[in-house]
């Protein structure tokens, strides 16, 4: 570019500028207040980060100063063994065995004044208390203390409710949730009810409460928290006043031991498990004993034992064609037209409506293996049913014995009823003599026709191959272990009765159902 250009280009510049308006007045006020708002928030910004870690310096030095407190005093007291435990004395080493520094150690102890035992702090009971052994420490962190003798304050005084373990089960997040909502809403009140973990459905967000009267539960749910698992809104039912027995306060008579051997009269063997089924020793789950007399309660009526020969038939269902087959030529049902078929949990349902209001379904596992049917509807009873129910459980068994496992001759009937019509039943099977509990049968009679309405279970094994009970350890031998370990409770229990009665039973909290493994005597 040559000079003449030059020139012109800065002409042209000087023009423009000339031409050019020059900024507004009020935008520069504009501008100049942003930019002042600007460094204002930042030095703010930079006053309380300093201010900030200034307080945290402070409170980290204050948390060691109380950790570093706490330290020295936690070695300056002793530590006490519970009232029930005596120390074990162990020899003092020799003075030609110590250095010398432990020597003046021992020298300035033997100087120092006696230190006083500590007071005995009470352990947190149900009712908000404590009781002799614990430490408020132990309380906070929700353990308990070692196993000791606990007292109950009953209208007769302080009595002792010797249990073999007295550690109090961690509670669960959602119950320590439930609980605070409790005493939250009922205020000092909620301090008398404590978690039924018996009657509690946690995975349903449903959380049981027992009332205590002085202490001892009473065993029977007097209020309830929902906890809802999708949205987590939580609701309160109380039971109402007029369906809470009137409770006297009792004293027991008969002690821990007594109580415990009266259970252990009702221990027999079951099988247990869904998988992998074990032989265990477990008492009645309905018995309890009674503090006052010794009588052994029994709350529900004693099941009965049937004869029955299992054939072990199995069958096979793969297609809505073979599911059709099944129900008309194995139960006598005959089906039209296509099935509706539906996928659940349990596996594949074909099903059928056969007007009138009644409908047939047909489950199956995953690979096929049958595992029952059922006629729904309306079963309106006759004048005269043409069957009682001891004939309605005979045609049921009979019904059933087709795919029972081979090796079974015999079922528990666990329960037995009459309803709209229909006799429904639930059998457990009993291999030699023993109950498998965890295996069980429905099964409906039609009281007008006798015509089988309903039978389910998993039909998909032959025959059982469970352990020998042959090889079990001997009556005696699990019910002396038995009353040595088991852990009992002291509940107001009320059974058919105005006023509820002082019982012993399992405690509630502990592992259920309480058990002993048959073969290896190990506590389950």
């Amino acid at each position: 570019m040559g000079l003449s250009n030059d020139e012109d280009l800065i002409q042209m510049l000087r023009q423009i500028k000339q031409e050019a308006r020059l900024p507004r007045q009020d935008w520069k006020r504009i501008g100049k207040e942003r930019l002042i708002r600007q460094a204002r928030g930042v030095q703010r910004k930079s006053g309380m980060t300093q201010f900030a870690a200034y307080i945290g310096t402070i409170a980290v030095a204050a948390l060691m100063g109380l950790w570093i407190n706490k330290g020295y005093m936690v070695e300056k007291i002793p530590q006490r063994l519970p009232q029930t435990y005596t120390a074990q004395t162990i020899a003092e080493p020799s003075s030609a065995m110590l250095s010398q520094e432990q020597k003046e150690g021992q020298e300035a102890s033997a100087a120092a004044p006696p230190v006083e035992p500590l007071e005995s702090v009470e352990k947190p009971t149900a009712g908000g208390k404590l009781a002799a052994g614990e430490s408020p420490a132990a309380q906070e962190t929700g353990m308990g203390s070692l196993p000791t003798e606990h007292t109950v304050q009953t209208g007769e005084g302080v009595v002792p409710n010797k249990t073999v373990d007295a550690t109090p089960r961690r509670m669960t997040a959602l119950e320590e949730q439930a609980q605070r909502y409790l005493r939250e809403k009922l205020g000092e009140q909620g301090k008398d009810y404590e978690i039924d973990p018996a009657h509690s459905r946690q995975p349903e967000g449903y959380i049981a409460f027992r009332r205590l009267v002085q202490g001892i539960p009473l065993q029977q749910s007097s209020a309830v928290v929902e906890i809802n698992p999708d949205n987590g809104k939580i609701s309160l039912l109380l039971y109402p006043e007029v369906e809470k027995p009137r409770v006297t306060p009792q004293t027991p008579v008969i002690d821990r031991a007594a109580a415990a051997q009266k259970l252990a009269s009702t221990l027999g063997l079951v099988y247990a498990g869904k998988e992998h089924p074990v032989l265990q020793y477990r008492i009645d789950p309905d018995a309890v004993v009674d503090a006052k007399t010794g009588e052994l309660l029994v709350s529900r009526e004693e099941k009965r034992v049937a004869s029955v020969r299992g054939e072990g038939k199995k069958l096979i269902v793969k297609d809505a064609g073979t599911a059709a087959q099944v129900m008309q030529q194995e139960f006598g049902i005959e089906v039209k037209g296509e099935a509706f078929m539906t996928i659940d949990e349990q596996g594949l349902s074909f099903n059928w409506s056969l007007g009138e209001n009644r409908r047939v379904r047909l489950k199956t596992t995953d690979d096929g293996s049958f595992i029952g049917y059922s006629l729904e509807g309306s079963f309106q009873p006759a004048v005269q049913s043409k069957s009682s129910l001891q004939q309605a459980e005979k045609i049921a068994l009979a019904g059933l014995a087709k795919y029972l496992p081979a090796n079974v001759d015999q079922v528990l009937v666990k329960s037995a009823g009459q309803n709209q019509g229909q006799a429904t039943f639930l059998f457990a099977p009993m291999y030699q003599g023993v109950p498998v509990l965890d295996e069980s049968y429905k099964v409906a009679v039609e009281m007008t026709s006798g015509m089988v309405t309903r039978i389910e279970g998993d039909f998909s094994q032959s025959s059982f191959v469970l352990p020998d009970k042959a090889q079990a350890l001997p009556l005696k031998d699990a019910a002396a272990q038995f009353v040595q370990n088991v852990p009992l409770e002291l509940v107001y229990w009320a059974k058919d009765r105005n006023e509820p009665v002082l019982v012993y039973q399992i405690r509630q909290d502990t592992q259920q159902p309480w058990a002993i493994e048959a073969l290896t005597g190990k506590i389950d």
